[in-house]
């Protein structure tokens, strides 16, 4: 269903009403799978959306709808939903947990030209948020900060979100897409825990110039550390949990040496090593099964 409803022109609020009658008065077919809603001026949602189980629907997009201050409830609604899509809802300043709660099978959240959004709340008992793979926010300038993302993340792209200086640790993602003007940026501390990807995530660091502490915890498939890693000339510490086999490499002459010999101390399954100081592979043999595991990746901002 594509609804539009008189474009983004002002209206009296008798207009609004109206047009608010008229999308009340649809009410679509229990097996409908595609829902969108565009350029539509009422000031609150039909009650059939908050009320009605679309329980086969599979995609929703809100587009340009300027005059809603709040998204539809739709706790419980929607168990097959798995893209939702928001786009251009500018009186909205605050998305609450309830938003996006109860959507057993939502996979994509596209977050999108959100001008006054400015808190997100998404904190949720166990097993009662959304438990989506990939997340995509882009031109929402006011939003501060991100919060819990479900453990089930994978997939995490910020486009032009500037004023996000703080965020909850992540969980252990496969992909990292940072563009744009995005506070992110200036990040200062990141700890990447248990990732399936995480020589595609290190390459992604070299756009951290601000990046001080790189904490880098049991991933199994690191090999080596990449060359983009040498453009963090801000990097001053790497500490690395359960590389046991990659204590050659670092040791001085070996072949990631150079990667820290610019500056950062390193320190290799809980014990550090001072600056330049070769390392000593019996030292530390076995002491990754002793390390404390620390979960999720967290992120200090300034």
């Amino acid at each position: 269903m594509h609804k539009e409803a008189m474009g983004s022109e002002v209206c009296s609020e008798s207009e609004m009403k109206s047009v608010e009658g008229l999308l009340e008065g649809i009410n679509p077919h229990k097996n409908l799978r595609r829902l969108e809603i565009w350029n539509y001026v009422g000031l609150e949602f039909p009650k059939w959306l908050k009320d009605t189980s679309l329980v086969n629907l599979v995609s929703l997009k809100l587009i340009n709808c300027l005059n809603v201050d709040h998204l539809p409830q739709l706790e419980g609604k929607l168990s097959s939903l798995k893209f939702f899509h928001i786009c251009e809802m500018d009186q909205i300043k605050i998305i609450d947990c309830s938003d996006l709660k109860g959507f057993p099978k939502l996979e994509k959240p596209f977050l999108e030209k959100m001008p006054c959004w400015e808190v997100w709340n998404l904190e949720t008992k166990e097993g009662e948020g959304p438990c989506f793979m990939e997340l995509i926010l882009s031109n929402c300038p006011r939003l501060e900060a991100l919060p819990a993302l479900p453990v089930s993340l994978r997939k995490l792209s910020i486009h032009n979100c500037q004023a996000i200086r703080d965020c909850k640790p992540l969980p252990p993602l496969e992909y990292l897409v940072l563009k744009g003007n995005v506070a992110v940026l200036q990040l200062k501390s990141l700890t990447i825990t248990s990732s399936p990807n995480v020589n595609s995530l290190l390459s992604e660091l070299q756009h951290l110039k601000t990046l001080r502490s790189l904490n880098i915890h049991f991933c199994p498939k690191l090999s080596s550390l990449p060359n983009e890693l040498r453009q963090l000339t801000s990097l001053q510490e790497i500490h690395m949990v359960g590389y046991q086999l990659l204590t050659e490499q670092w040791q001085k002459g070996g072949k990631d040496w150079s990667m820290i010999a610019h500056g950062p101390d390193k320190q290799i399954d809980n014990k550090k090593y001072p600056l330049f100081e070769p390392i000593d592979c019996q030292q530390i043999a076995g002491l990754h099964e002793q390390a404390q595991i620390i979960t999720g990746v967290a992120a200090g901002l300034l």
